[in-house]
């Protein structure tokens, strides 16, 4: 059997945060109506689902409470105890009395000034915790609920009021959904002075047993014992192929995962020869740096050496012209000094010769001698300039 156990309400009316606990029964006291009716309205919200469906009560201000106002806590006509954009949630806890198991069940709401109200329905195979929807005071908005929920084992969340209460009708034991209404009246109950009134508002419409229905059921069960024995043997028989299947899967995932190692290794093997390729590479590239710094080095030396090459030559050609100027001027001076000797020579000759010329000048005067010794003789003394 299910207990009703707690109800937690945060950011509802003035309710910033409380957590009701609910045993055998539950009294509410407080200086006013309307904290009873929020406490109330936020319990048939809870278990109703539908906000269309739940009759909010009304204020002594004239005005009745809708999603929106309990969620920012209206107060007055124009007083708000939460003017801004809210985060509110309405939760209720339910207990199984045999196996102490607990569920919880509710809304997370989010309205503002300019937002209409917009709701997220979920469902924990847990018990309330309200410090996991409400971390250090802050309410988890939707958006943040989500991901919470679908990682949370047990958990489900609705977009829609109607699979939020068809979950909720099958957690609390399969009811139909005559309950939302017989839980309307109950929170909703009014003085019945008529015993035809309190037939009509709280007695179920009475519906004849029908055994027909009761023996085609019998049959069907029959029917299906009999497919659950075909089954079973079908099952049984279906064994060998199942453990074939299953040596199969463990065998493709052996290869699969040795395949997965294979690549790894080899991808591990290419990325270590890649490494070492970019490292020759890197290597070589230095190298050729080094080598082309070299051959730059070689290259200056080499100019170098050949201006020192042209200098050396234009020295020694420098020194070959002054020594070849030097040994001319030596031949110059020799020559001269040798013509200088023939000159002496030539000039003791030619004294010679006019002395002999003189000493030949009878023989021109005599006229025995011949015409031709005669012209010599004149060709002679004509040399010498006599």
């Amino acid at each position: 059997m299910l207990s009703l156990t707690r109800l937690f309400l945060h950011n509802w009316h003035r309710y910033s945060a409380a957590a009701l606990d609910i045993d055998s029964g539950l009294c509410l006291t407080g200086p006013d109506d309307a904290d009873t009716a929020a406490a109330l309205d936020g319990l048939q919200l809870a278990l109703l689902g539908d906000p269309a469906k739940v009759r909010c009560h009304s204020s002594r201000y004239g005005f009745t409470y809708d999603l929106d106002s309990y969620a920012r806590g209206r107060l007055t006509e124009d007083k708000w105890q939460r003017a801004g954009n809210t985060v509110s949630y309405v939760v209720v806890e339910f207990t199984n009395t045999l196996t102490n198991a607990k569920t919880t069940h509710g809304l997370c709401i989010e309205t503002g000034p300019r937002l209409a109200p917009e709701i997220l329905w979920f469902s924990l195979a847990d018990q309330l915790s309200p410090n996991t929807l409400v971390t250090k005071g802050r309410p988890l908005p939707r958006i943040e609920l989500k991901p919470l929920l679908r990682n949370w084992r047990g958990a489900r969340y609705f977009e829609k009021a109607l699979d939020y209460q068809t979950d909720l009708l099958s957690v609390l034991g399969g009811l139909d959904e005559s309950f939302f209404d017989l839980l309307q009246r109950a929170l909703h109950y009014q003085p019945l002075r008529r015993v035809e009134d309190f037939a009509f508002y709280w007695f179920l419409d009475d519906h004849p047993l029908d055994l027909s229905r009761l023996h085609r059921m019998r049959d069907r069960l029959g029917g299906l014992r009999a497919e659950h024995d075909r089954a079973e043997k079908q099952l049984t028989a279906l064994q060998p192929i199942l453990k074939g299947q299953t040596e199969m899967r463990r065998l493709t995932e052996l290869r699969d995962g040795q395949t997965l190692l294979l690549s790894l290794l080899r991808s591990h093997t290419a990325a270590r020869r890649v490494a070492n390729l970019e490292s020759q590479i890197t290597n070589n590239q230095l190298l050729i740096t080094n080598l082309q710094s070299q051959l730059d080095s070689q290259r200056a030396t080499i100019a170098a050496t050949e201006t020192q090459l042209r200098e050396a030559e234009r020295r020694e050609f420098e020194h070959g012209l002054a020594h070849r100027k030097t040994t001319l001027e030596w031949q110059f001076r020799y020559a001269t000094q040798s013509a200088d000797h023939i000159r002496q020579r030539w000039a003791r000759l030619a004294r010679q010769l006019r002395a002999e010329c003189d000493g030949l000048r009878p023989l021109l005067e005599n006229s025995s001698l011949s015409n031709e010794e005669q012209i010599a003789l004149k060709g002679v003394r004509a040399g010498l300039g006599t």
